[in-house]
C-alpha cells in the first residue's frame, strides 16, 4: 500500500501516514498469526484422536466385561414378584405370596366440624397412653388375621395430655398436632384429619411410620391421668375396631412361601437373601406362584454383538489417523499419527497366548484388510466359535481380570500408555500449547515495539509539519516584500 498525504503544510495528514506505516509494520507478526493457528488446529486434531481412543479402549472394554459372564433372570409373573438373583446363579425357583407388610391405620368414625363432644367442662384436660409393641404372628409364610393377635409391648410408652375448649369439646385438628409435635410420637406414628362427604364431615386417622406386626400401636387410658372424655378414642390392636376407631388395616409382615416349603418373612415388602441366591420384592397377593429362572454365563449374542461396536470403533480410529496422514491434513508434519496406528495394529497382529496357545484375530474371522482397516472376513467362524464356546471367544480377546493377556487385554495396556497424562499424545499438545504461549509472549513484546515506533513517526511528522508550516509563512512574506517593491518601481 502507498504513502498518500493531502497536501504540504498544514495539510500533511500525518495520522493517515503514520497509521500506514504502523499497518505495514503490524503486518510483519502475521506468519506467526498464522503458525499459532495451525498449531491450535493441530491440538484439536490431537484431541479427536484422544477420544477416537477413548471410544475404542471403552469398546475392548465392554467384550473384556464379558468374560465375567451375565445374570439372566426369567419371572412368569412380574406383576407378583420382582426378582434379584446373585451374580452367578443357574437356579430356579418357585415363590407364592401370602401376606404383604402393611401399617397399622385406625381411622375415628365422623364427627361434625371436627370437633369430638364430650360433655365434660371447659378446659377439663384428658390424657391419651400410646403404647408401642408388636402383634403375635404366624409362622413364616402363614398369612395372618387381622384382629385376635396378641399384642406385646416393647417398653415405649407415651402420655399424651390434651385439653378440651370452651365448649368441652376436644378438636380433632388439636388431637393430630399434638400427636405430630412429640418428640417420641412423630418418629414412629402420624396423625391427620381427613374430610368425609356429607355430615358428620371430620375425622381422625392414625398410621405407623414403618410396616411390619413390630410397629403396632395401642391407645389407652394413662392409668393415674383421667381421659376425661377422651374414651371414644381408646383402642387394642389384639381386638381391632371398638368404640368410635375402625382399623383400617393391621401392622404385619409380608409373608410368602419358596420353592413350595420354604417360609420367609419380612417386615417390609422386600425380601433380602429369602434363599441362596434370591431376593425379590413382593408386589401384591396371589393365588398364582411365580417362577423365576436364572441363568448364568456369557451371552452369545452380546458378544457377536460387541465385538460388531469394536469392529466400527477401530475403523474410525484408525480412518481419522489415517485422514490426518494425508500431505494436506493438518497433521501432515507430524509423525505421530502414524506412529499411534503402527503401535495398535502391532499389538493386535502379535496376537496372544491364551492357555498356551498363540491365538489371532483371525481365530475369530476377523483380518486387517490391504487399507489397514478391520472387517469380519469369516462370520461363520465367528459364528461357530460363539455357538460351541462363547468363553472360548473372549478369552481370545481378553477380561477385565487383574493379568489377563487377551488381545484386547494387550491393546488396553497400548491404549493406556497413549492417553495416559504421560504419554505422547499429551506431551505433544503440551509441547504445542507451550509455542502458543510463545507466540502470546512475542506478540506481546513486538506490540510494544510497534507502539514506539508509532509515538516516533507521530513526533518525526509533527516536527515535519512545522517545518513546512514555517517555509510556507517565509514564502507568504517573501511574496508580499516583492510585490510591494515592484509596485514602487512601477510608481
Amino acid at each position: 500500500m502507498g504513502i498518500t498525504a493531502n497536501g504540504l503544510g498544514s495539510g500533511l495528514d500525518i495520522n493517515g501516514i503514520v497509521g500506514q506505516l504502523v499497518n505495514l509494520e503490524r503486518a510483519k507478526f502475521a506468519p506467526k498469526t498464522q503458525q499459532q493457528a495451525d498449531y491450535k488446529d493441530r491440538i484439536s486434531q490431537f484431541g479427536l484422536i484422544k477420544s477416537n481412543l477413548a471410544s475404542l479402549q471403552d469398546a475392548a472394554k465392554k467384550i473384556r466385561e464379558l468374560a465375567a459372564g451375565t445374570q439372566k433372570t426369567q419371572n412368569t409373573n412380574p406383576e407378583i414378584v420382582t426378582p434379584t438373583l446373585v451374580n452367578g446363579t443357574n437356579n430356579t425357583y418357585t415363590v407364592k405370596v401370602n401376606q404383604l407388610a402393611t401399617k397399622q391405620l385406625v381411622q375415628t368414625t365422623g364427627y361434625n366440624a371436627g370437633k369430638l363432644t364430650t360433655g365434660v367442662a371447659a378446659s377439663t384436660q384428658g390424657t391419651l397412653r400410646f403404647t408401642f409393641g408388636a402383634l403375635a404372628s404366624n409362622a413364616n409364610g402363614v398369612a395372618d388375621a387381622d384382629t385376635g393377635r396378641a399384642f406385646t409391648s416393647n417398653g415405649t410408652t407415651v402420655d399424651l395430655a390434651l385439653t378440651a375448649n370452651a365448649s368441652g369439646e376436644y378438636n380433632l385438628s388439636d388431637i393430630a398436632a399434638a400427636i405430630n409435635a412429640d418428640t417420641t410420637l412423630k418418629t414412629r406414628i402420624s396423625a391427620r384429619v381427613d374430610d368425609v362427604i356429607g355430615t358428620p364431615n371430620k375425622r381422625l386417622v392414625i398410621e405407623s411410620k414403618g410396616t411390619g406386626t413390630a410397629q403396632a400401636f395401642q391407645i389407652g387410658d394413662a392409668g393415674g391421668a383421667p381421659t376425661n372424655g377422651l374414651e371414644a378414642l381408646l383402642f387394642d390392636p389384639a381386638v381391632g375396631s371398638a368404640g368410635d376407631v375402625t382399623q383400617v388395616s393391621a401392622a404385619k409382615d409380608a409373608k410368602a412361601v419358596v420353592n413350595g416349603n420354604i417360609g420367609v418373612a419380612s417386615s417390609s415388602n422386600q425380601f433380602n437373601n429369602a434363599v441362596a441366591g434370591l431376593s425379590f420384592a413382593a408386589l401384591k397377593v396371589d393365588a398364582a406362584t411365580a417362577t423365576i429362572t436364572g441363568t448364568f454365563g456369557v451371552d452369545n449374542a452380546a458378544v457377536k454383538s460387541k465385538i460388531a461396536d469394536f469392529i466400527t470403533a477401530y475403523n474410525k480410529t484408525v480412518g481419522n489417523l489415517k485422514a490426518n496422514q494425508d500431505k494436506d491434513a493438518k497433521l501432515s508434519s507430524e509423525s505421530l499419527p502414524g506412529q499411534i496406528e503402527q503401535s495398535i495394529r502391532r499389538v493386535l497382529a502379535a496376537g496372544a497366548d491364551v492357555g498356551g496357545t498363540q491365538k489371532y484375530l483371525s481365530d475369530l474371522g476377523i483380518k486387517i484388510d490391504k487399507t489397514g482397516l478391520m472387517v469380519l472376513d469369516d462370520s461363520a467362524k465367528l459364528d461357530a466359535l460363539v455357538a460351541s464356546d462363547p468363553n472360548g471367544a473372549v478369552n481370545i480377546l481378553g477380561s477385565t481380570s487383574s493379568g489377563n493377556t487377551g488381545l484386547l487385554s494387550n491393546l488396553d495396556k497400548v491404549l493406556k500408555d497413549l492417553t495416559g497424562i504421560a504419554g505422547p499424545l499429551a506431551q505433544r499438545s503440551d509441547s504445542l500449547n507451550a509455542a502458543i504461549r510463545r507466540i502470546d509472549n512475542d506478540r506481546i513484546q513486538f506490540n510494544k515495539r510497534v507502539d514506539r515506533i508509532q509515538e516516533r513517526l507521530f513526533k518525526q511528522f509533527s516536527a515535519l509539519d512545522a517545518s513546512i508550516s514555517s517555509l510556507q509563512s517565509s514564502q507568504n512574506l517573501l511574496t508580499q516584500r516583492l510585490g510591494a517593491l515592484q509596485q514602487q518601481q512601477q510608481g
